[in-house]
């Protein structure tokens, strides 16, 4: 990550609602947490959280 975003938590939820709790209840009352950025996706392209370790080590 680069510019002004310190960390980046993928949360689920299962509506808009539950997402405002979380963040207006929980988040934003979580000590060190000065500012809130948020954003969701409307549709899911593609799921992976397999990192490309082994085409890295590959390529030498």
């Amino acid at each position: 990550m680069s510019g002004d975003s310190d960390y980046l938590l993928k949360v689920v939820v299962r509506d808009t609602e539950d997402l405002r709790h979380f963040i207006v209840d929980k988040l934003s009352k979580t000590p060190g947490v000065k500012t809130i950025r948020s954003s969701f996706s409307l549709k899911q392209i593609k799921y992976s959280t397999e990192l490309p370790i082994g085409r890295l080590t590959d390529a030498r």
